[in-house]
């Protein structure tokens, strides 16, 4: 499981052995709440919802989406990416 903390790196330094830290370079996300308790159904609700949105010269990149438990609710992310015009191969 992994859970989100904000920590400096003294003390992500002090923790144990065991636990794996594991830090996200910050990025543009497309994000949706859904409330109640996490579901497939509601996932795919989610996914649906995030894929379609429209975007200028950008995509969501599947691969990098992330859900937040939350008491009362879901969030799923999924990371903004940019269309490279310059790396277009013809």
């Amino acid at each position: 499981m992994k859970i989100p903390v904000t920590a400096d790196e003294k003390a992500i330094a002090a923790l144990s052995g065991d636990v794996q830290v594991q830090i996200f370079e910050a990025r543009d996300e497309l994000s949706i709440y859904i409330p109640g308790k996490s579901s497939m159904a509601k996932f795919g609700t989610a996914f649906s919802r995030l894929v379609m949105h429209p975007l200028d010269a950008a995509y969501i990149d599947i691969s990098l989406m992330r859900q937040l438990l939350h008491d009362d609710g879901v969030e799923t992310t999924a990371a903004i990416c940019k269309l490279d015009e310059t790396g277009v191969v013809g």
